[in-house]
This record gives C-alpha cells, sequence and structure tokens, in this order.
C-alpha cells in the first residue's frame, strides 16, 4: 500500500512527523544569472507576487545604459601574428545636457615596434532627447563603414539593454529581501546563501509572517524572469543544538562586522576637524542600531544563546554614537 503523504510534513521519522515547528528555518541558496532583464516585466511580476514594492529594483538611468553600450564595443583581437588590433573607449566628459564617448582603434605592430592609434569616432548622447550620433575623427585613419559600424552597434546595443535592469541590481533587492526575513548570511561576504528563520517580523507593521511564503514568491519571480537558469533552493534547518551553534556563530560575525563598519564610520567623522555627520547619516546609523539589538533579541531567543560579543559591540557602538551625537548638538 503506498503511504498516504500529510500535510505540511517536512519529512517523517521512526518517531513521528517532522513539522515546520520543529526547524529554525531554511537553508536557502541563490543563483541569479548575470543577464538583464526587462523593468516593466521585473516590476509587474514583483508586484503580482506581493513583494515589498520598497525593494523593486530600478533599471538604469538612459546616461548609465548609454556608458555601458559604448564598452561593448571595446575588443582586443589579432590580426597578424606580429598585430594585435584594440578598440579602446573613454569617457571624454559629461555635462547635464550630454554624455561624449571617444573610440580609438589602437594597433600594436610588434614587428615594427610601433603602436597606431587612429582615432575612429566621437560619440554623443543627448540625455534630453536620448538620442545617439557619432562623428569620424580620423578620416585616413578609419574609413566611414568602419566608423558607423561601430556606431550603428553601440546604438543598438543601447536600443537593447535601455531599458532593462542588471541582475546586480536583482541580487541587492535579494539581499535586502533576505534583512527584511532576519536572515543570516552563511558565506560572509561572497553572499547567496542564508539562513531564513521560519518566522520573521515585518518591520513596517510589527506583525510576525512566515518566511517561507515570500521565499515561494520569490522563487517564481526569478523564474518567470531567468526561467531555469535562476533558482532558489530551500533546505528545512532543523532545531538541534548543532545547527543552533552554526547558525549563532555565523550571525555573531555578520552583525559584529556591520557594527564595526558603522562605528568606523562614526570614527571617521569624529576626527575630522570640524567633526562634522550629514543629520540624515547619524539617523540612518541610529536607526540600524536599533535594527541591529531588536534582531539580537529575536535571535538569542532563537538560538538559545546570549550572544554576548554582539551585546558588547552593541554597546560600544552606543557609545561612539553618542559622541556623533553630542559633537553635531555642538555645532
Amino acid at each position: 500500500m503506498t503511504p498516504r503523504k500529510a500535510k505540511n510534513v517536512i519529512a517523517v521519522t521512526p518517531g513521528g512527523d517532522i513539522t515546520e515547528e520543529m526547524i529554525l528555518g531554511y537553508i536557502t541558496l541563490f543563483t541569479v544569472p548575470d543577464r538583464a532583464v526587462s523593468a516593466s516585466k521585473l516590476n509587474r511580476t514583483w508586484i503580482s507576487e506581493g513583494l515589498p514594492h520598497g525593494f523593486i529594483p530600478q533599471s538604469r538611468r538612459s546616461v548609465n545604459a548609454f556608458q555601458v553600450a559604448c564598452r561593448s564595443v571595446e575588443t582586443r583581437r589579432r590580426t597578424e601574428a606580429t598585430k594585435r588590433r584594440e578598440i579602446e573607449v573613454d569617457q571624454v566628459h559629461e555635462t547635464a545636457d550630454k554624455c561624449v564617448y571617444q573610440i580609438t582603434v589602437l594597433i600594436r605592430d610588434k614587428a615594427n615596434e610601433l603602436i597606431e592609434h587612429p582615432k575612429a569616432l566621437r560619440v554623443i548622447f543627448d540625455k534630453n532627447t536620448e538620442d545617439i550620433t557619432w562623428q569620424r575623427l580620423d578620416a585616413d585613419g578609419v574609413d566611414k563603414a568602419e566608423a558607423d559600424e561601430l556606431g550603428t552597434r553601440i546604438r543598438d546595443f543601447y536600443d537593447a539593454n535601455a531599458k532593462k535592469v542588471p541582475a546586480a541590481r536583482v541580487r541587492d533587492a535579494i539581499r535586502k529581501l533576505m534583512d527584511a526575513c532576519d536572515a543570516t548570511n552563511l558565506r560572509k561576504k561572497a553572499g547567496g546563501v542564508y539562513m531564513v528563520p521560519r518566522i520573521a517580523i515585518d518591520p513596517e507593521d510589527g506583525n510576525q509572517f512566515h518566511t517561507k511564503d515570500l521565499l515561494d514568491s520569490l522563487a517564481k519571480v526569478l523564474s518567470e524572469l531567468w526561467g531555469g537558469d535562476a533558482e532558489v533552493n530551500q533546505i528545512p534547518c532543523a532545531n538541534a543544538e548543532s545547527e543552533r551553534e552554526m547558525l549563532a556563530r555565523h550571525f555573531d560575525i555578520n552583525v559584529t562586522d556591520e557594527i564595526d563598519e558603522i562605528m568606523a564610520k562614526a570614527s571617521e567623522a569624529l576626527q575630522r576637524p570640524d567633526r562634522s555627520m550629514r543629520q540624515d547619516a547619524i539617523g540612518n546609523m541610529l536607526a540600524r542600531r536599533k535594527q541591529l539589538a531588536e534582531r539580537t533579541e529575536r535571535y538569542k531567543s532563537l538560538v538559545g544563546d546570549e550572544l554576548e560579543q554582539v551585546v558588547t559591540k552593541l554597546d560600544l557602538l552606543d557609545q561612539q554614537l553618542e559622541a556623533v551625537v553630542l559633537a553635531k548638538a555642538g555645532d
């Protein structure tokens, strides 16, 4: 007889069912291809899955898309055994109305110990109309057909990618989501692997929510955008001593590192002759300190650890921030 599957069961053991209440959370692994996606499709899918609106990554500014388009024609290839042809791309200047790049064809001739660098063209981007035009600069060194081919490639790349969101911005949005879920990074600066507690607190209304619902929604978004090339893998993590120790260790590393970064910024401000720091920067530090303290209290109950090092670091941070606030008040 085929056993009937129980609902909401993580696993079955000789001692009985292991339910959601018996796990710490989910070890979550993300894979996001390094390929830009449509901004409109991302916004539509993100909102339809109920993910936080404030985390929706925006498309590049038009001028940034133009800069990337210019960089796309950079090449380096061998034309003969002793010659190498390179296309170099350099920004000339940028104003409120336009951005100008120069494309240079550089030929390294080892046999004759010579470097030729005819200027191919100047490319101009109009920020108001998003029009891309170009001018050939060296009639003798670069023919018109080659200059036009380079200019056309830049314009075509811009047209194909201007309204897209780079994958890096989607990854940044994922990191914000993980922060909102009280997740702990398990790979330090490398990222991509998090321990997400089963229950988290909504920072907007203070209510509890099940993080798996958010993770499932995120998986649908990534699948819609990249198909099978993107993945969100969730591995249930048992509420056992070794798992709690692992989570406490990584939580300690991540939070103390972030506190050290905040303290370094505060110390730098205090060491400046005017001891100045913008009011909004101070406000951001105080708000983040409050978030870290609240998260620490939640993790104490989650991992059964007092997290002494984090508590000590928070006390030191309080002293630094108090000094910054007093210096600002003195100003």
